[in-house]
């Protein structure tokens, strides 16, 4: 049987839905790999104030939500390594990392990996509008030689309010999946790109039908959690 080797530690509640959406993945991605019933992997949350970190809902203050993750860890000082459940706020992640005495697992690394696996070079990013706007995400995928375009102003208004109003309250209203699917065709028709990127924790509940390859952040971030805390 396995044994995990290091304790997860995730910093959450950005949003609470997609904390528990993580919480839920790593769970299940933990017990397949181990095979035996009622092993379940050893992690410790620190559940954020969303209101207190991210209440601009477009353009957090960087350095306020590095001192509130400074804390957090605080309260992760029995985990191993830490991870942040939010793609958003991995803006402020490269600081973040060199102030703590733990190992920080990134999630632009997961996904940086996977479309270099696939040979993926140009990509749509979609999240908030913090992370569609901001050079943080976009910036660390060309470190990689992949590209990323994102969708006009008008979609990014669609989409910020999509996470913020429907998707942190636990909402996917019917129509949720037919416009995101139009968003993707409207860039298609103007760019060449070759898969898309939900770079928002919260996409996770919506539907991957879409006419393009979907990379989900969250999905692979959990397969690096789960990798990390087994084998070390």
């Amino acid at each position: 049987m396995k044994q995990q080797k290091k304790v997860i530690g995730i910093i959450g509640g950005l949003s609470p839905m997609s904390t528990v959406v993580y919480y839920s993945q790593i769970v299940e991605c933990y017990k397949s790999l181990v095979g035996e019933e009622l092993q379940y992997p050893r992690m410790i949350v620190s559940s954020l104030n969303m209101a207190e970190v991210d209440s601009n809902r477009k353009h957090c203050k960087p350095s306020h939500v590095l001192r509130v993750f400074e804390n957090a860890a605080q309260d992760l000082q029995a985990a191993d390594f830490i991870v942040i459940a939010s793609n958003s706020l991995h803006i402020v992640a490269d600081d973040f990392a060199s102030k703590i005495d733990k190992e920080f697992l990134d999630i632009r690394e997961a996904v940086a990996q996977e479309l270099l696996r696939r040979h993926i070079c140009k990509v749509l990013l979609l999240g908030t509008s913090q992370t569609m706007q901001k050079s943080f995400y976009s910036d660390f995928l060309a470190q990689y030689g992949i590209s990323s375009i994102v969708p006009d102003s008008r979609n990014q208004e669609f989409l910020n309010n999509l996470v913020y109003d429907q998707l942190c309250q636990g909402n996917v209203f019917p129509e949720a999946d037919e416009l995101l699917a139009r968003i993707v065709k409207e860039t298609m028709t103007q760019n060449s790109v070759e898969a898309v990127v939900f770079a928002c924790t919260e996409f996770s509940l919506l539907n991957k039908n879409l006419p393009l390859p979907v990379i989900d952040s969250t999905e692979l971030h959990v397969k690096a959690i789960v990798d990390k805390a087994l084998h070390g």
